[in-house]
C-alpha cells in the first residue's frame, strides 16, 4: 500500500509523513486519504521520491529497493 511505503521512507530519512506534507504546502487531509487507500498525483508523487531519495516505482510498491 502507498501509505506504508511512504510512511517507512520518511521513517529512513527521519521526518514523518505529515511534516513531509507540510514541507511540500499541502494540506494534512492528504495523509488521511493516502492512509485510506489512495494515491497522489504523479507530480506529488515525484516531488515526494525526490525529497525521500526514493524511486517512484518504490512508493508505488513496484520495487522494494
Amino acid at each position: 500500500m502507498f501509505y506504508d511505503q511512504l510512511k517507512k521512507a520518511c521513517k529512513a530519512n527521519n521526518t514523518t509523513v505529515t511534516a513531509l506534507i507540510k514541507e511540500l504546502g499541502m494540506s494534512t487531509g492528504n495523509g488521511t486519504s493516502w492512509k485510506n487507500g489512495g494515491v497522489p498525483s504523479i507530480e506529488v508523487l515525484k516531488k515526494m521520491a525526490k525529497r525521500l531519495n526514493v524511486s517512484t516505482d518504490y512508493l508505488l510498491e513496484m520495487n522494494e529497493e
